[in-house]
């Protein structure tokens, strides 16, 4: 019974001092129930038998009446589920009964106390039963193997492998550990050594815990050595709930074996030679079984209680035996696990000696056959020759670097070997040899001992040149009577000498015939003539120095002969100055060679060359230099634009020629392109044709197509030696670049293109500092062109659509403006036609054009492509006195600005907004009320960052400029 401290005092003072009184307390008339009070949990753990017994008193708690308690009872609630003889049932008892089947969940149980009139009263507990006995634990028997035993690495690992035993839990069943290991000869086998280990099985009830029990084998420790001998253990752990143990099983290794190997030695081999070296035949090269030792029944991994070691050494003989090399090569076998090095008479060893032969027997040959005998050239001093040769030798084994050789040489045939020599690899000779005849006989051998020889005569002749020593250059004059004038070519000898001819015996000629011993010039070698004088030697041999000579004519009897009479035109028949003229001769071969017959195109495009009556035929070609632009404008641009858009087709040949700047045989855009960089100033052009230079072709050619004219055509008229003269040659001049053949820009063109003049305003915009180009008069307009001498210029395009890549600087700081297209654009007076930017302040308007022969000619192109020259004048409009400008505040800006305009009230202008590319953004009118209005500018027309231009036009002029937003 569980009483507290304070109740069990209290109960011994009353008892001891206080004498209680009926009036107090009526024992005898007794109807008030007891006080029934129990512990509320409760833990009960079975005994060994897998039962207990739970009495009413340890229960209670205080439980107490107010007289005294004469008996305490409980029982179960509802009735159990133990075996029979244990009382678990509701009747009330002394005590209550559990068993095994009780552990797990609460059971609960009531306390009735009595008090000695038979008063009561009742209380609950909760009940939790545990078997709290210890399990039992046993390991897997230990074991003796052989070292020859293979098993797996999971089988010393894994709880679950049965091969060597593990430990059952959970209720399961053990299984016998049987071996078969043969090499085991202490036991029969297979061996059962007995049966798995156990974990439980002995608690109080039958060891089951729900299947919760497992096993692992945290720690395998092993001892073996090399050999596989030694002694492996197992730790077995178990782990059930709060409680885990642990064993170790021993596996002892031992070795049973003799260590006596047949070892199957490799069989001595034979291979040939030519496709075999030492290298060839390692044991890794060659087959089975001459490669190397075989163990039956070792299966090399170290676990057969033997680490046996195979190594073998070679001795390889040259020559020996009959074979090319015969090698040795002594194997080795060793048991490691029982053999001792520094013992003598140590078991565990073996060796065996086998016998590999390369054999070959073919001797080289040599790939060319022996000749009856070979000519040595002699070019050396003292009329000697020097021998080489490297006569080309193989064998069907060795190679050419293995060969060794020799040679001898019997000079003079007589014999006698005078000359003997020896070395390896390719055979060569280099000697030098007296002229006649010598006899050699070569000796080659290969690695195996086969030699072969080869025997043939040697004839040392004289083929060294003589050494040709010549004046540089002599002169002379035709003879007025035939052209011509006979010279001698040893005339032209100063001291040329020979190895064997004496100087006095060579003999001179101006070819390598030797019988040319003169040659006679005429009217076709007037200048310098180049030559070669040819010296011969007694043998043949002969050689020549070049020299020239001067032939002139002083009389001029050779021009006069036969006179050529040319003229060069362009297709538009417009004659062509300052061509230079060139005559060259068609020689035999038809390479041409030049004449001494030059002139120059005089201002009718006329010129005259002359040539004496000789063999040769003439060829007349025309070159000139000119200004890169000479003969272009921009109503070139405009023309061909025209034409590859289809308004008005070049048919011109030559035109189109000269159009075909990038030289393809055909006009399209690219040339457009190229035509507007060469007048903006790139003159160098990818074009065969010589980028913008002049371009001539003889009359003779009528081509009516632009194919013909590069295909069938070429560059130089051709005269006939034998025709009538004086001859004529006419040439067509193309200047390439110049679409319109009307060559504007030439050198030689006096008077104006025209004499009309167009005026174009020029205004200053103080509010930018830009100015304006400002139209003076309706007019019709196909393009314009001029030459500002000034640089770092910014063009933008008003009624005229012009922009940056209308103006482009040239190479002397001018800034070149150009701008044409295929059709007429209606421009009216006062709009303006374009806009400049950083023109310097300092210039005058009267200085801004520049007129040379490297700018554009200032002039405009009006209807029926006229041209007219554009003077540049200051800007005067009616409204003058009144101020007009304009300018946009803030610049940048972020979000809005404002542009105001300066302008008299009442007038009407437009504003129209361009973005950087020139597309139109907007386009609004406005009148002013006063003499400034102002005009907001926001996101919902300017929605991007970037740089845009605004257009202000009134019946005054426009006025232009350009803001940022940011």
């Amino acid at each position: 019974m569980k009483l507290s401290f304070t109740l069990l005092f209290t109960l011994l003072f009353t008892l001891l001092f206080t004498k209680p009184t009926y009036a107090e307390v009526d024992c005898y008339n007794d109807y008030v129930n007891p006080v029934a009070i129990c512990d509320a949990h409760i833990v009960v753990a079975l005994t060994n038998l897998g039962t207990a017994k739970l009495y009413a008193t340890d229960i209670d708690d205080g439980s107490y009446d107010n007289c005294y308690l004469v008996e305490y009872k409980a029982r179960r609630m509802t009735n159990g589920w133990c075996p029979y003889g244990v009382a678990d049932d509701t009747q009330f008892r002394p005590y209550v009964e559990f068993c095994c089947e009780d552990l797990g969940g609460p059971i609960w149980v009531i306390l009735r106390v009595v008090d000695a009139h038979g008063n009561w009263n009742e209380c609950m507990a909760e009940v939790t039963v545990q078997d709290n006995s210890s399990p039992h634990m046993t390991c897997p028997p230990d074991i003796t193997i052989s070292c020859c035993y293979w098993f797996s690495e999971s089988a010393l690992h894994d709880p679950y492998n049965h091969t060597f035993g593990t430990v059952v839990v959970n209720g399961e069943q053990p299984h016998a550990i049987v071996i078969d290991d043969d090499c085991n000869t202490w036991y029969a086998q297979p061996h059962n050594w007995g049966y798995d280990g156990q974990a439980g099985g002995s608690g109080a009830c039958g060891g089951s815990w729900g299947n919760n029990g497992w096993v692992t084998i945290p720690e395998v420790i092993d001892y073996r050595n090399a050999c596989g001998v030694g002694v492996i253990k197992r730790k077995f752990f178990v782990e059930v709930g709060n409680w885990s143990d642990w064993c170790y099983q021993t596996i002892t290794v031992k070795n049973y074996s003799s260590n006596n190997y047949s070892i199957h030695w490799p069989y001595d081999y034979t291979a040939d030679a030519c496709l075999y070296t030492e290298y060839d035949v390692e044991p890794e090269n060659i087959p089975h079984p001459y490669d190397k030792p075989s163990i039956p029944g070792y299966n090399g991994y170290g676990n057969s209680c033997s680490l046996l070691g195979i190594a073998h050494d070679d001795l390889v003989f040259t020559f020996n035996d009959g074979a090319c090399k015969k090698i040795l090569r002594e194997w080795t076998v060793i048991d490691w696990c029982v053999y001792q090095p520094n013992n003598p008479w140590s078991p565990g060893i073996w060796k065996h000696t086998q016998v590999i032969k390369l054999m070959n027997a073919t001797p080289p040959h040599f790939v060319y056959a022996c000749p009856e005998h070979v000519v040595v050239n002699g070019y050396e001093p003292y009329c000697q020759g020097r021998y080489t040769e490297s006569p080309h030798v193989e064998d069907d084994c060795t190679p050419t670097e293995g060969l060794k050789w020799d040679y001898k040489i019997d000079l003079n045939n007589d014999g006698s070997y005078n000359i003997s020599y020896a070395g390896e690899g390719a055979p060569t000779v280099d000697k030098v040899l007296p002229l006649g005849w010598h006899k050699i006989l070569w000796n080659v051998g290969d690695a195996c001992g086969n030699y072969t020889t080869c025997s043939y005569k040697i004839h040392v002749i004289d083929k060294k040149a003589p050494s040709p020593i010549c004046y540089y250059g002599l002169s002379t004059v035709v003879m007025p009577l035939g052209g011509m004038v006979t010279i001698w070519a040893k005339d032209f000898n100063a001291s040329s000498y020979d190895n064997c001819t004496p100087a006095h015996k060579l003999k001179y000629s101006f070819s390598a015939n030797a019988w040319e011993a003169s040659r006679t010039f005429t009217c076709d070698d007037i200048g310098t003539v180049p030559i070669q004088i040819w010296v011969h030697d007694e043998y043949g041999n002969k050689d020549y120095c070049t020299t020239f000579i001067n032939i002139d004519d002083n009389s001029t009897f050779c021009e006069e002969m036969n006179q050529v009479q040319g003229i060069v035109q362009t297709s538009q028949e417009i004659p062509v100055p300052e061509a230079e003229a060139s005559m060259f001769k068609i020689m035999p071969d038809q390479s041409l060679d030049t004449d001494i017959s030059e002139d120059e195109s005089n201002t009718q495009g006329k010129f005259i060359l002359g040539f004496g009556t000789t063999q040769y035929d003439r060829m007349i070609k025309l070159n000139r230099d000119g200004k890169p632009l000479e003969g272009m404008s921009t109503l070139d641009f405009v023309a061909l634009n025209r034409h590859i858009n289809g308004f008005q087709q070049i048919t011109d040949p030559y035109k189109l020629y000269a159009a075909d700047l990038d030289g393809n045989g055909r006009v399209g855009a690219n040339d457009l392109a190229l035509l507007r960089s060469a007048l903006l100033g790139g003159y160098q052009l990818p074009t065969y044709k010589g980028n913008l230079t002049w371009q001539f072709f003889g009359e003779t050619c009528n081509a009516s197509t632009l194919e013909e004219l590069i295909n069938s055509c070429h560059n130089g008229v051709e005269i006939s030696h034998t025709g009538t003269f004086p001859a004529i040659a006419k040439f067509k001049a193309v200047k390439m670049g110049d679409v319109n053949g009307d060559m504007v820009n030439t050198a030689w063109m006096i008077s104006k293109r025209t004499n009309s003049e167009y005026q174009v305003q020029v205004r200053f915009n103080e509010s930018n500092g830009t100015y304006d180009f400002i139209a003076s008069k309706d007019l019709e307009v196909y393009g314009l062109q001029l030459s500002i001498a000034a640089s770092d210029l910014s063009l933008t395009g008003g009624v005229l659509p012009m922009s940056d890549n209308s103006i482009a600087e040239d190479n002397q700081g001018i800034s070149r403006i150009s701008w044409g297209q295929s059709e007429s654009l209606l421009i009216h007076a006062g709009e303006v036609l374009f806009t400049l930017e950083n023109v310097p302040g300092n210039m005058s308007i009267q200085q801004m054009l520049t007129i040379d022969g490297e700018s554009l000619y200032p002039e405009i192109y009006t209807a029926n492509l006229t041209n007219e020259k554009i003077e540049l004048v200051p800007f005067k409009s009616a409204a003058s006195e009144v101020s007009y400008e304009s300018k946009v505040t803030p610049n940048p800006f972020t979000e809005t600005t404002t542009l105001q305009v300066s302008i008299p009230a009442g007038q009407e202008f437009t504003v129209t907004l361009y973005d950087i590319k020139g597309d139109e953004l907007s386009n609004r009118k406005y009148v002013s009320y006063d003499s400034k209005a102002e005009v907001e500018i926001g996101s919902d027309v300017i929605p991007l960052p970037g740089v845009y231009y605004y257009r202000v036009k009134s019946s005054i002029g426009e006025l232009t400029g350009k803001f940022v937003r940011q």
